[in-house]
C-alpha cells in the first residue's frame, strides 16, 4: 500500500545571513515529490508575495519565478515555478522543475511535477509571506488541492 506525499509547496528557512537566505524547498503533488536547498535574497518573501498577489486575474494569467540557481557552479539547487490556469473557470496549477546540486559531488538530480491549487490557497500563501521576517526553522506552505484519497 502506498503512502501519499503531502500535496504542497513548502519553504523552510535553514540559514540566515545578511546577504542571503538558505531555504529548503519541498514540493509534492500527493504521489511524487522532490526537495532542494536554494540560496535567495533576504527579501524573497516579499518579492514572492508581490509576484503572486491576486493570481489569477484572468484565464490567461501566468506567473513564473525561479528560486536558487540551475547553474552547477553556484551553491545549492534551483526550482522553477509556473503558476497558470488550466481552463476559463480559473482552475490553477503550479508546474515545477526542481534540480538539486549535491555538495558531495554526487550526480545532479531533477524532478518535474504539477500541483493543482485553489486561488484561495494562493491568497493564503501570499498572506503568510507578506511582511514575514524569516527565522531559522520557520516554514511557509502553499497547500495543493487534495486529490482523491488524500
Amino acid at each position: 500500500m502506498s503512502h501519499p506525499l503531502p500535496n504542497r509547496l513548502s519553504l523552510m528557512v535553514l540559514e540566515i545571513d545578511p546577504d542571503y537566505l538558505r531555504l529548503e524547498i519541498i514540493m509534492a503533488d500527493g504521489a511524487f515529490g522532490g526537495r532542494v536547498d536554494v540560496y535567495e535574497q533576504p527579501d524573497l518573501p516579499d518579492v514572492l508575495a508581490v509576484l503572486l498577489r491576486g493570481f489569477p486575474v484572468s484565464p490567461a494569467d501566468q506567473r513564473e519565478v525561479t528560486l536558487g540557481s540551475f547553474d552547477p557552479s553556484h551553491a545549492g539547487g534551483g526550482i522553477r515555478l509556473v503558476f497558470r490556469c488550466t481552463d476559463r473557470a480559473g482552475h490553477a496549477i503550479v508546474d515545477a522543475e526542481l534540480e538539486d546540486s549535491p555538495s558531495d559531488g554526487g550526480p545532479v538530480r531533477s524532478v518535474r511535477l504539477a500541483m493543482t491549487v485553489e486561488p484561495s490557497a494562493i491568497d493564503t500563501f501570499v498572506g503568510q509571506l507578506s511582511g514575514w521576517t524569516p527565522a531559522v526553522g520557520e516554514r511557509r506552505s502553499l497547500l495543493g488541492t487534495p486529490s482523491d484519497g488524500d
